[in-house]
């Protein structure tokens, strides 16, 4: 076909004639006469009346309207999605913003942090402590009452921590204290739904859920001693409750961006700096 095309475009500006025959009928041939020029012209103007057809059928007609619009449909819902996306975790870097202050809040100890006391039962006094309020406390009175040995509640004593402290959680340590690489606590592999209690007596300050680690618990304790509880699954215990040592706080989860497996990842502070939580815990 090719080398046909070859030849007329070598005689494009001479008459020719074609003969054509059939095997069925070899002595009643076909004859055509043509200059080649004029065949290309007629091609090419065929191309291009189709070219414009189409562009005006496109255009021009309910048919464009659909297959234009499908495919601005299919950009505008990639688009929303990703705007979804965007929102989504704007929304969880705020989150973990507001965590992270509420943290660095409770590690200086500053007086504009209220812990919600309204659990409290039977609160017993015996150093000349008051309790002006049952609804709220400032910061600097809930670490106040928390260093005061003689602090009960529920006719109960709120005592120091004791260490070595029970693990939090039954499992196995699978990465060690590494404040150099940003890992301020150890992690402990556990079951799905494996109980996580407190180590000690305390008050919990805050039951915050953050873009990288999942649901985060963290409890202070008396003699300056912060317990967090990271990876959890839902909180059982809400803000200003105080707990007891063994009190259940959640289940062992897989939650936040960090968590490659079920596991807990526990830090322990004391006076706003991190300490090795294996030299404090027992089995």
């Amino acid at each position: 076909m090719f080398k046909f095309i070859n030849t007329l475009f070598s005689y494009r500006r001479k008459d020719i004639t074609l003969i054509l025959w059939e095997d069925a009928t070899p002595d009643e041939p076909v004859t055509f006469r043509l200059r080649p020029i004029k065949l290309f012209g007629l091609v090419i103007l065929i191309f291009t009346l189709t070219i414009i057809s189409l562009i005006g059928v496109l255009k021009f007609t309910p048919v464009g309207m659909i297959v234009l619009n499908y495919e601005d449909h299919l950009l505008r819902n990639d688009v929303i999605k990703v705007s979804e996306r965007i929102i989504a975790l704007q929304d969880s870097l705020n989150v973990r913003d507001q965590q992270m202050a509420g943290l660095r809040e409770i590690i200086r100890s500053r007086a504009d942090t209220v812990f919600n006391v309204g659990t409290i039962r039977n609160f017993t006094n015996t150093s000349e402590i008051t309790l002006t309020s049952t609804n709220q406390i400032n910061n600097e009175n809930a670490f106040s009452f928390l260093s005061n040995p003689d602090i009960s509640f529920g006719g109960a004593e709120l005592s120091k921590p004791i260490f070595p402290a029970p693990i939090p959680t039954k499992g196995i340590l699978s990465q060690n204290y590494q404040p150099s690489n940003g890992h301020f606590g150890i992690d402990i592999a556990a079951t799905q739904g494996e109980l996580i209690r407190s180590i000690a007596d305390g008050v919990v300050v805050s039951t915050d859920w953050t873009l990288d680690y999942g649901n985060v618990i963290v409890i202070q304790h008396l003699s300056g001693y912060v317990s967090i509880y990271k990876h959890t699954s839902s909180p059982n215990r809400n803000p200003g409750e105080f707990v007891k040592k063994g009190d259940i706080l959640s289940t062992v989860s897989n939650t936040g961006l960090t968590s490659s497996g079920p596991h807990l990842h526990f830090e322990l502070w004391q006076n706003g700096l991190p300490i090795d939580p294996k030299n404090f815990l027992t089995d």
